[in-house]
């Protein structure tokens, strides 16, 4: 099941399966970060990038991102987005 994971930077972020990527996007499960396949793992659907990553890379990501205030918004409405298809889906877990 996806769902919103927390971090300590504030970031919206989803941690999905593989197949739930690729039935919401047209991405085919590779990693926007790296191109990695990652069908045997999870992918992180970063919404201020509008963006999924495999765990290594969201994890360097995390590690030097800063939060800015002008990108709140859009980061909000992507965030719903996702989460809003994963919902119609079935896979997303509040």
């Amino acid at each position: 099941m996806a769902h919103q994971i927390q971090n300590q930077k504030g970031f919206l972020i989803i941690e999905m399966d593989w197949k739930d990527c690729v039935n919401i996007t047209d991405t085919w499960g590779l990693s926007d970060c790296c191109g990695q396949n990652t069908s045997e793992e999870k992918l992180y659907y970063i919404a201020v990038l509008d963006q999924y990553y495999c765990k290594p890379c969201y994890d360097a990501w995390l590690s030097g991102a800063t939060r800015y205030k002008p990108d709140l918004e859009k980061e909000r409405y992507n965030f719903v987005k996702v989460k809003n298809k994963l919902k119609d889906l079935g896979v997303y877990d509040d």
